[in-house]
């Protein structure tokens, strides 16, 4: 039985290869699963002397062939962040690891140097389960009987979790500037709701009934706002007299933040609420302090 080369090699496994091992990883990067013929393409070789040189047969590749592979592994490289940020643009989200159980998804995001948690499950609830199993690196759809979860990093585990719709995830302390939570949410009708009932207790109240000339203002604002940050664009409610914003998907601490600010200054504005500055009274119209960068 032929041993499969690991998708994304550790650097144990790299410092460790053969060289047709080696070959195998530096094919993948570059060309995927069926890097064989793109390969022999690129370098201008038979497939045949491709194979024979992943299966470390004959003679290895001359010290040209991996400075010619050097190269394009430094070309691929540079087109990465690019690719990456417009991918990002593209999703409206940060990035993350969406995980996926029955109809239930969560996303879990890395820490501040790019490391990530790492995931594990149980099939049971975890104040009865002794048993937990990580899932592996490439892993995002966890069996259906996936009752409750935590998340591991450095040893150190923030709290444990059960899957189910609505309930918040904890990340471990040490995680250096993660976001404290995320949620736990169904797919077809998740949003991030900010005022309304999200977090609890912070309900944005104005004193006097709002109109649909005021919704509309602050729908403006509000636009403005979310250009300005950077941020996907999010709907003004209106209840009587409660504010609150909605937003599709889930969404980073930090912009969380920034929003529940938003609302708190609009509340204020609205309210007429003054604040002391040099010894006078003044009118609360400036918007909310803008997010600060990571």
């Amino acid at each position: 039985m032929t041993q499969q080369t690991p998708q994304n090699p550790s650097d144990s496994e790299i410092g460790k290869a053969s060289s047709g091992e080696l070959l195998g990883f530096v094919g993948r990067a570059l060309f995927g699963d069926r890097w064989k013929a793109d390969m022999a393409h690129a370098l201008e070789v038979s497939v045949d002397r491709i194979d024979d040189w992943s299966k470390n047969r004959g003679r290895s590749p001359q010290p040209g062939i991996w400075s010619d592979l050097a190269v394009m592994l430094h070309d691929h490289e540079r087109t990465i962040p690019a690719l990456k940020a417009a991918t990002l643009e593209q999703s409206l989200a940060p990035l993350a690891r969406v995980y996926r159980v029955r109809n239930i998804e969560f996303s879990i995001e890395p820490a501040v140097d790019g490391r990530w948690p790492r995931l594990k499950f149980t099939n049971a609830p975890y104040s009865q389960s002794s048993f937990w199993r990580y899932a592996r690196e490439d892993e995002r759809r966890l069996p259906d009987d996936t009752y409750s979860g935590r998340l591991e990093f450095d040893g150190e585990d923030g709290q444990p979790f059960v899957i189910q719709g609505g309930l918040p995830i904890f990340y471990p302390a040490n995680m250096q500037r993660a976001p404290v939570t995320a949620m736990v949410h169904e797919p077809a009708d998740f949003e991030t709701v900010i005022g309304r009932n999200f977090p609890p207790g912070t309900n944005s109240l104005v004193h006097r009934e709002l109109t649909e000339e005021d919704r509309l203002d602050l729908q403006r604002r509000l636009d403005t706002f979310t250009r300005q940050q950077a941020l996907k664009r999010a709907a003004i409610h209106t209840d009587g007299h409660r504010l609150g914003i909605s937003i599709p998907g889930a969404l980073r601490a930090d912009h969380v933040a920034a929003l529940q600010n938003f609302l708190d200054a609009e509340t204020a504005r609205l309210n007429g609420v003054t604040s002391q500055s040099d010894g006078m009274q003044r009118e609360v119209t400036s918007g909310p302090r803008p997010i600060r960068p990571r």
